[in-house]
């Protein structure tokens, strides 16, 4: 916990964006930074008062950076604060997020840069507020994110951390409850290898109490069939559409349709030559990756 408490009055009224404000989410349930309101005083008074002194805050691991306070809120029993480098007039890959309870040991998310708006105050459907952070941790690509969320129970437990890719220009996903059982899935993209530049296939998350969120398959199948028919190259393409074919193969696997992958892939690959160093390399790709091999299941 950060030493000391709030050195002037309201300090612990400074408004922080609600993590989970229905009303703000976009329709599709995409996760979208929420505003940060400066901190409100009032017209300057009729005699001159002093300045507040800032609040700050010095974060071990980080030894000779300090941190002063950027916005608060509590949640339940639970106090979310965004903290900035004091050299600093807004986050960055310094920013700090905490999580923090009393008789708990302080959460903190390095590289915060705000917290996220979810569509539901609950999305994990355990009954609890979830909250959820996008950070850009240093030594990280600019241009790549994470996202954290955290279900906060009667402990604040990581239910998802997922790592952007440097080809998904800074996306973070989203989340949408496909099924309807008050669950929401999270959804977002796999880096898969094919030698092209942004080899990506649509990938579904979805919560699993005391696991949290975990590559999903073909109990989506709808969702990833509808994924491969518009991944699917036009007949006939000349060269090969190595991209388009390495997406669609991987998309009806992950909807439970090995055979549909193998005819399709034949019926478009015809007699070319490389098809079958293709169809292998394909399926050995599925099998290195965590994600994908864990939502397919065995391979051939």
């Amino acid at each position: 916990m950060p030493q000391g408490t709030p050195a002037y009055p309201g300090a612990d009224e400074v408004p922080l964006p609600l993590p989970f404000p229905v009303e703000s989410a976009t329709p599709a349930g995409g996760l979208v930074p929420s505003p940060t309101p400066s901190v409100p005083f009032d017209p300057a008074p009729a005699s001159p008062t002093p300045t507040p002194a800032a609040v700050t805050f010095q974060y071990e691991p980080w030894p000779g950076i300090v941190h002063v306070l950027h916005a608060e809120r509590q949640v339940g029993a639970y106090t979310l604060r965004l903290w900035r480098d004091a050299n600093s007039a807004g986050l960055n890959m310094l920013g700090l997020a905490e999580i923090a309870a009393p008789g708990q040991a302080s959460i903190f998310v390095e590289g915060a840069l705000a917290w996220l708006d979810l569509p539901a105050l609950d999305v994990t459907g355990e009954g609890e507020p979830d909250v959820a952070i996008l950070a850009n941790p240093v030594g990280s690509n600019h241009c790549c994110h994470s996202t954290h969320v955290y279900n906060l129970g009667a402990t604040a437990d990581r239910v998802l951390l997922r790592a952007d890719q440097a080809y998904s220009f800074g996306g973070t996903g989203a989340f949408e409850d496909l099924d309807g059982d008050g669950r929401y899935e999270f959804l977002t993209r796999a880096p898969i290898r094919a030698p092209c530049s942004q080899p990506t296939v649509r990938l579904v998350f979805e919560y699993q109490p005391g696991r949290g969120y975990v590559a999903a398959g073909a109990r989506f199948a709808e969702f990833y069939t509808s994924e491969a028919i518009a991944r699917t190259p036009a007949s006939g393409s000349d060269p090969l559409d190595v991209c388009g074919l390495w997406e669609m193969t991987i998309l009806h696997h992950l909807a439970g349709q090995p055979d549909t992958a193998r005819a399709e892939f034949q019926r478009l690959t015809a007699e070319a030559a490389e098809a079958q160093a293709l169809w292998a390399q394909i399926l050995a790709d599925m099998r290195q990756n965590p994600d994908l091999s864990e939502a397919v299941g065995a391979l051939p």
